[in-house]
């Protein structure tokens, strides 16, 4: 409780905005419950768990059926028989789960109590946004730790994981999103964050209005810097996480490499879910590549010289 007071709700606060305050208390409730550990069978460690959650319908009295009409988000307890780890991993997950939720309140209340009067659902924003502010809360607060290892998972297949997602709400699908949002925050500042929660605009025209430039030109740069940052390729900025140590604290990003030579590479490529290739080019040879896709979708490629 200290630690939500002294430490989490300023920093959501100072980067998301102000929280609702339905019931007029001044207060936010946080339940602990093992009501949700009971809503994950028994895991193993290193799998994901339901660690807590935000309810808006508790934001939408007389709207929603058994809303307790107040700020209140639920949380698992520590219980090593249920999940077999130390309890003080427990304890700084719970921590996170604070400034995650909490982020999600905020968001609901501008884009639902504010923006639609408490009715309409018009700005609502997308699911991988939604969430992807909530990540960047728990990183904004110090409690990283399950961003690195949902980050870890996409590195490992970045091929296999959507950055828009809407359905798809996989580990490896938040740990993109983190990723994403943790770059635009070091390259525009994070006051970008605040921009995007108090923003009528929703999806990829959220991201163009709150950094001024095309979402596939950001989307380019940001699955070049996965790959570039910290490995003194480039000096060029655009290219750099500021904030984390992409090359020394995560995973080592997954690349195919190939002889485009001798064999060419056959399969799809996922919406927004970026592929790394490294070819070899022989000294003063000219090769020439082909890339062919659907007609019906659009697909950057960005090539990058590393020696």
């Amino acid at each position: 409780g200290r630690h939500f007071d002294e430490m989490i709700y300023y920093n959501n606060k100072t980067y998301f905005g102000n929280e609702s305050d339905i019931n007029r208390d001044g207060k936010i409730t946080i339940l602990l419950t093992p009501v949700v550990n009971g809503m994950t069978p028994y895991v193993e460690p290193g799998e994901g768990i339901i660690a807590g959650f935000f309810l808006p319908g508790d934001l939408l009295p007389g709207v929603a059926p058994r809303s307790n009409s107040m700020e209140i988000f639920y949380s698992m307890v520590p219980d090593t028989v249920w999940w077999p780890v130390e309890q003080e991993w427990q304890l700084e997950v719970i921590r996170g789960v604070l400034a995650h939720e909490f982020q999600h309140q905020i968001m609901f209340n501008y884009r639902v109590l504010i923006y639609g009067d408490g009715v309409s659902g018009e700005f609502m924003e997308e699911l991988w946004i939604d969430e992807g502010m909530s990540h960047i809360a728990e990183d904004l607060s110090g409690h990283n730790n399950s961003n690195i290892l949902r980050a870890n998972l996409f590195l490992k297949d970045p091929g296999d994981a959507h950055l828009l997602y809407r359905f798809d709400d996989s580990l490896e699908a938040r740990g993109a999103a983190y990723l994403f949002f943790r770059y635009l925050g070091d390259q525009f500042g994070n006051d970008i964050f605040r921009r995007l929660v108090q923003s009528k605009k929703t999806n990829t025209e959220n991201i163009e209005q709150a950094t001024a430039d095309g979402f596939l030109e950001v989307f380019a740069d940001w699955s070049a810097t996965c790959y570039l940052s910290g490995l003194t390729v480039t000096e060029d900025p655009r290219y750099s996480y500021t904030s984390i140590d992409l090359k020394g604290d995560f995973s080592p990003l997954f690349v195919t490499q190939v002889d485009f030579s001798s064999e060419s590479i056959l399969g799809d490529v996922k919406r927004t879910a970026p592929e790394y290739i490294l070819f070899p080019v022989a000294p003063h040879s000219l090769i020439q590549l082909n890339i062919d896709g659907d007609s019906a979708g659009r697909m950057n490629a960005v090539f990058v010289r590393v020696q």
